[in-house]
């Protein structure tokens, strides 16, 4: 709880809460709550009470000054009770303070004066304050968008080198895919010469048989050829023979026919 806008402000830079204008950008905040790192539960945030709130509340009661710690005790509220403007020497919580005498009128004329010239002071320590904290906020800002440039551009990186290994992986896999269609290519040039290396030899091998047959067979009938020939010979030369023989009986017989004429 804050007295304005200004001290919630304030907090929330204290805190690393991102804050433009009069909005909690929490997105873009680096604030983030503290765990006990035993019990891991949530630490919470200790009050932060601007002195200058404090300060502002110290005017002159019915009593006489008011101490800061009976503004911390609560002692002070309520409408009239902060002197941040110069028009608040009259509000009506000073006008109803009695003043009995000079001394007291010039005490209080004094304590009002001083307490103005604390508001005024505090006033534009307050400004100087809220200055910086725009500036802070605008630089805060500005490194929060060099921030996002710079991942953005690292992101634009990354993705530009992820692109180029697939590509360069793309190149290898189509290079090695045309080594192995040229590796098969080759291996079946290789299958199929051999392949024709034996049917050639085959070829051979046949053809040499045929001619190993033939020349088989050529001899064969060869051989055939010639013992029909000799025994064609051997047949001629039994049957000449046998003629021969049969020539001779009949010459025989033929002499013995004639001799026993002449006997007789």
């Amino acid at each position: 709880c804050y007295e304005n806008e200004e001290e919630a402000r304030e907090a929330c830079l204290h805190y690393g809460i991102t804050v433009q204008d009069d909005q909690v950008l929490w997105r873009h905040s680096k604030f983030c709550e503290p765990h006990d790192p035993v019990k891991n539960t949530i630490i919470q945030l200790k009050p932060r009470k601007m002195i200058r709130t404090i300060e502002c509340k110290l005017r002159v009661g019915n009593d006489g000054f008011v101490t800061r710690l009976s503004v911390c005790r609560g002692a002070v509220s309520g409408e009239g009770a902060t002197l941040s403007k110069s028009g608040d020497l009259q509000s009506p919580s000073l006008l109803t303070a009695p003043i009995t005498s000079d001394a007291d009128r010039k005490m209080a004329k004094d304590a009002a004066e001083q307490a103005r010239q604390e508001a005024v002071e505090m006033e534009k320590a307050r400004q100087k304050q809220k200055a910086e904290n725009l500036l802070a906020e605008k630089e805060r800002f500005e490194q929060m968008e060099k921030e996002k440039l710079k991942a953005k551009q690292l992101e634009a990186e990354r993705k530009r080198k992820a692109m180029l290994e697939e590509k360069h992986r793309a190149e290898e896999e189509r290079i090695k895919r045309e080594r192995q269609l040229e590796e098969a290519r080759r291996e079946r040039e290789r299958i199929e010469q051999e392949k024709r290396k034996r049917e050639q030899e085959e070829e051979k091998r046949r053809l040499a048989l045929e001619r190993e047959e033939a020349r088989k067979r050529a001899e064969a009938e060869e051989r055939e050829r010639e013992r029909r020939m000799r025994e064609e010979l051997e047949r001629r030369k039994l049957e000449e023979e046998v003629l021969r023989q049969k020539k001779e009986r009949e010459a025989a017989e033929k002499k013995e026919k004639a001799g026993g004429r002449e006997s007789t």
